[in-house]
């Protein structure tokens, strides 16, 4: 039997809390405004089409002033497109939804000095907001394939070790030898890379055979796809002492994912087939693995918040009841399986069991010199999402997921990130009015511009066919005799009269009395010429008597 050659699942995930992938690029608050609980993001080209004429002038001033020296120049800037947030939420890419605390935090200090250095230097807010992986196109979200396959892999390989430890000792003030990790992972895998030596073993990775797509976001309800987070460092035992990042103060505001949303991505896991391994492992054999490799942590890390009233009480308590019953139950049977994916969540979700040697800084001694690490099975602290950087309670973990992959129902499941969602239903109308008026307005502005280009347009035919006119009359000019150059002035002078109110005594008169005088030596064309321009304006005047009179002179 001909085995095929690839095998594709079609898998969606949920999001039990908020998920932050980062891609290298941020928010600044120069392509940011923040107003009524949504960031608006603009691009340069928005931001030029939002400011008028003086606006501009304006802020290449600011722009000029603003050097290492002059750190007023930085906060000029905030300070002057915070001023424009009105006008420039409509030319926005996006809105981010984010809480009333962060906004506060954000209005406390756009265009302020936040601390000054040892030497006096002043160190500016930046409020960098960390983007997370997204579609250029339509500014969405997604969870990278890569991100995906990196938790799967490590639980493949944590069940394949199953506790086992390195055939090394790792001292705790020492971090292990460069390339244990690798040497493991094949160890695991049981293969070689193709660069090794190619005539013992397998060629290179076996899960080089399985490939994961890129999720996209696609929400059945339309939810934000997006929210903005404080990440705040906390200790994970009870302790008086604080963690270190939050002795000092220190934070991080992420643009992530959020939490609650039901089936909101979409992804495909491929297995290619291999002469040799074939499929090595099955939907099932992934499914298993993952569940019994995250699940104790989602157990082990509920029970510990809870103990420590971090944690959003409803969230745990609805999260633990459905682990107790119908979501579990769809992990036992292999319906569901659980993934912590993104940043910040935990060296223990990244690491197998049995040789976790993990990083643990220690700070600064009394004399202000930094201590050496130290090197732990477990982490001694936790990253958590909340709304403002003080945050102690109503906290959430990073980089919980669900993915199912059968067509199984999970009616309870998704009714509780449907209820915890609640808020963002409420803000759905808002969010979708915004949109609307935002593509109105943008459409109108585009109306105005095509307006505008073709009032250009129109000017530049009329400009061209005056220059035009003018080349073709200088032509005709420099081709004429001095008598024909008077006509043709003339003639041009009683086209343009008959288009107003006859003034049978005015300047054209004096003209018409001028050039009958000098045609007395004229030949007799360009006198014939100059009594019919004569006739015209004898019957637009009604017929003076002494012009006739003069006329009579050319016959």
């Amino acid at each position: 039997m001909i085995k095929p050659f690839m095998k594709t699942t079609r898998c969606t995930i949920s999001t039990l809390s908020p998920v932050h992938i980062g891609c290298g690029e941020d928010y600044y608050p120069t392509n940011y405004v923040i107003d009524d609980g949504l960031l608006h993001h603009f691009s340069e080209e928005g931001l030029l089409a939002a400011l008028s004429s003086a606006e501009k002038n304006a802020l290449a001033k600011i722009a000029e002033e603003q050097n290492d020296r002059n750190d007023s120049g930085i906060k000029k800037l905030q300070e002057f497109i915070h001023g424009k947030k009105d006008k420039l939420q409509f030319y926005a890419t996006h809105s981010v939804p984010l809480s009333k605390e962060l906004e506060n935090f954000y209005l406390s200090r756009i265009g302020k000095t936040s601390q000054r250095e040892g030497n006096g230097r002043n160190v500016n807010n930046q409020l960098a907001i960390a983007r997370h992986a997204f579609n250029p196109y339509n500014q969405t979200p997604y969870f990278a394939g890569s991100s995906i396959k990196g938790a799967i892999r490590t639980a493949l390989l944590n069940a394949l070790n199953d506790g086992d430890p390195l055939p090394i000792r790792l001292e705790e003030s020492r971090d292990a030898p460069r390339g244990e990790g690798d040497k493991l992972q094949k160890q695991v895998l049981g293969y070689q890379a193709i660069s090794d030596n190619p005539e013992k073993g397998i060629k290179g990775d076996p899960l080089r055979l399985l490939k994961i797509s890129d999720a996209s976001y696609s929400h059945t309800d339309n939810l934000n796809s997006a929210e903005i987070r404080f990440a705040v460092n906390r200790k994970n035992k009870a302790t008086d002492k604080k963690s270190m990042a939050e002795t000092k103060g220190l934070y991080q505001l992420l643009e992530c994912l959020p939490t609650n949303r039901s089936r909101a991505l979409t992804f495909d896991v491929d297995f290619f087939a291999d002469k040799e391994l074939a499929y090595r492992w099955t939907d099932r054999d992934i499914i298993k693995s993952c569940n019994d490799f995250f699940l104790p942590q989602l157990e082990k890390e509920l029970e510990m918040l809870q103990q420590l009233k971090y944690v959003n009480v409803g969230w745990a308590n609805g999260l633990e009841k459905l682990l107790l019953n119908e979501l579990g139950e769809a992990l036992k049977n292999q319906h569901a399986f659980l993934l912590r994916i993104g940043q910040h969540g935990g060296a223990e979700s990244n690491t197998l069991n049995g040789v976790r040697h993990i990083k643990i800084m220690q700070g600064k001694d009394a004399e202000g010199k930094n201590n050496p690490p130290k090197y732990l099975p477990k982490t001694t602290t936790i990253w958590l999402a909340a709304n403002h950087k003080d945050q102690q309670h109503d906290l959430l973990p990073f980089g919980w997921v669900i993915v199912e992959i059968d067509d199984f129902v999970l009616d309870k499941t998704h009714a509780f990130l449907k209820a915890q969602a609640a808020p963002d239903y409420a803000r759905q109308a808002t969010l979708q009015a915004l949109a609307k008026q935002r593509a109105e307005f943008l459409a109108q502005e585009q109306q105005k511009q095509a307006q505008k280009e073709q009032q250009a347009v129109e000017v530049a035919e009329q400009q061209r066919r005056e220059q035009q006119a003018q080349t073709e009359k200088a032509a005709q000019l420099a081709s004429m005799t001095e008598p024909q150059k008077a006509v043709f002035e003339l003639k041009q002078q009683c086209d343009l009269a008959k288009t107003k109110i006859p003034e049978p005594n005015g300047t054209l008169r004096q003209l018409m009395t001028q050039t009958i005088n000098q045609a007395s030596d004229w030949n007799n064309t360009d006198k014939q010429a100059l009594l019919t321009i004569g006739n015209e304006l004898c019957t637009f005047w009604g017929k003076p008597k002494k012009l006739k009179d003069q006329l009579k002179t050319l016959a």
